[in-house]
């Protein structure tokens, strides 16, 4: 059965692909707390330095995790939302290409103090 985030939490993000120059991300709405991020080892930052990840939609996967290949989703020109956990980001993020994301957004549903 697919977990839908909780409301208050939903917007609780860990960034792997998103970033702009100054290492911001931006939600317009709906957000519940601002939130600080860590971007990705593997972030192409030639991209985020053009301004080439503005404006896409970000959705909800399923699976939730994205351990396993996405059912049936096409994410093509969007933004895939996964919940942090039960596998790796490198499982997460290809399962999430292979579905043709612009990029991934790793969401925790804990807020975790560093």
């Amino acid at each position: 059965m697919r977990r839908a985030p909780p409301p208050a939490l939903l917007l609780l993000l860990l960034v792997l692909l998103l970033a702009s120059v100054a290492r911001a991300l931006v939600i317009e709405s709906p957000s519940c707390r601002l939130m600080t991020h860590v971007s990705g080892e593997f972030t192409n930052l030639t991209l985020l330095e053009t301004g080439g990840l503005q404006n896409y939609e970000v959705v909800p996967v399923s699976p939730f995790t994205a351990c396993e290949p996405l059912r049936g989703q096409d994410l093509t020109g969007k933004v895939a939302l996964v919940l942090r956990g039960d596998c790796n980001f490198v499982q997460k993020v290809w399962h999430a290409q292979r579905a043709h994301a612009a990029a991934v957004v790793v969401m925790d549903n804990e807020l975790r103090h560093e």
